[in-house]
C-alpha cells in the first residue's frame, strides 16, 4: 500500500508549493508539486542529471549558473564536476529554505557545498542585469 507524506508546504505570492514523499514498494520517491499540478519526482531523474552533464561539457568551469533549484538533480550532476562557484537562482525561497533544512538528501548535498550559492530571485531578473 503507497502513502503519501508531506515533508513541507508553502503558500506564497505565485501560489503552493508542496515538497511531499510517497512511500511504497519499499521505495521512496520525493515530489514537487506546484499550484497542484506535479512538477517533478526523484523517480527519474535522468533528464536533470544530463542537463548537468550537458553544462559543462568539457568538465570543468569556473562559474556556472542555475536556473531553478527544483530537488537538485542538476546541482548535484555540476557539483560531481570541477567547478568553483555554482549560483543557483531559484524563484521560490520555500525551496532554498528547505534545502538548507535537508528535507531532502539530494536538497542537504547541495545545500552543504561551499560551492553553492543560492540567490532567491527570478532567474530572468538576474540574467537582464548581466
Amino acid at each position: 500500500m503507497e502513502t503519501i507524506q508531506t515533508i513541507a508546504r508553502h503558500t506564497g505570492p505565485r501560489g503552493e508549493v508542496v515538497l511531499r514523499r510517497r512511500l511504497g514498494a519499499g521505495t521512496a520517491v520525493e515530489e514537487l508539486i506546484i499550484n497542484g499540478a506535479f512538477a517533478m519526482d526523484s523517480s527519474e531523474d535522468s533528464s536533470e542529471r544530463l542537463l548537468g552533464d550537458l553544462a559543462l561539457p568539457s568538465g570543468r568551469a569556473w562559474r556556472v549558473l542555475v536556473g531553478g533549484l527544483g530537488l537538485g538533480y542538476t546541482v548535484s550532476a555540476i557539483l560531481a564536476k570541477h567547478v568553483a562557484v555554482i549560483d543557483v537562482v531559484e524563484i521560490e525561497q520555500c525551496l532554498i529554505d528547505w534545502a538548507y533544512q535537508g528535507f531532502t538528501a539530494t536538497l542537504a548535498e547541495v545545500a552543504s557545498d561551499p560551492r553553492v550559492r543560492f540567490h532567491a530571485a527570478d532567474v530572468r531578473v538576474v540574467l537582464a542585469g548581466l
